[in-house]
């Protein structure tokens, strides 16, 4: 699973939709792409839930305190059914395999928004899912900081693939299809190198669709 979500509320809905559409099979995993509160907030239910919580090393120590502190509120999943978290800390890369199925886990930096930001390549599909959506700059505007750290990575993955950029955890119903590629264009990415000659990287990006919320 990536992402436990912004709420208690929301991590439980996703468990529920889960277990429908896998019967009798346990959660084990959950990647937390950084501790924001819009990406980490669903992670109690997760850990009550079970699953080991795999986060890149810089956040360990955050995430162990705050998962591991005693809970006292009535209403609370994880205080109601207590369990200690269980973690897997990524440092640059980790790749992950059940049968044939491999999800590949890599950290992005340096970037502005955190130092322990991660995000999961699937290669059979060519899809990448990163977080937040602020990442990408407006078609035809120069790469910011967080494109500039994602670049090496895209280069390393040497393939044209699709970038899931809708995460709607902060809608209070989400678009169906988000995170579902309609279609590709081509957004060329350009940095600049401390003053040196401009860099130039071309790949695809899932187009999102326009429905009503």
């Amino acid at each position: 699973m990536v992402e436990a979500g912004p709420s208690e509320e929301r991590a439980l809905t996703y468990i529920e939709e889960i277990k429908k559409l896998i019967p009798n099979k346990p959660i084990r995993y959950v990647m937390n792409t950084h501790p924001h509160a819009d990406h980490a907030g669903g992670l109690p239910a997760l850990v009550a839930e079970g699953a080991t919580i795999i986060t890149q090393k810089n956040n360990l120590v955050f995430l162990e305190k705050a998962l591991n502190t005693r809970r006292t509120l009535l209403n609370d999943t994880l205080a109601k059914n207590p369990k200690k978290a269980k973690f897997e800390a990524v440092s640059e890369k980790r790749v992950y395999s059940y049968g044939a199925r491999i999800v590949e886990m890599y950290h992005v930096s340096p970037i502005p928004h955190t130092n322990g930001m991660m995000i999961a390549y699937i290669p059979k599909e060519k899809i990448l899912f990163q977080s937040p959506t602020s990442m990408l700059p407006a078609g035809g505007e120069p790469a910011n900081d967080h494109v500039k750290a994602l670049v090496p990575i895209l280069e390393k993955l040497k393939t044209s693939i699709a970038i899931s950029t809708c995460t709607p955890l902060l809608r209070r119903r989400p678009r169906r299809t988000c995170g579902k590629p309609l279609g590709n264009m081509k957004v060329n990415l350009r940095t600049n190198n401390g003053g040196h000659k401009s860099h130039r990287s071309e790949f695809s990006v899932a187009k999102p669709s326009r429905q009503n919320p």
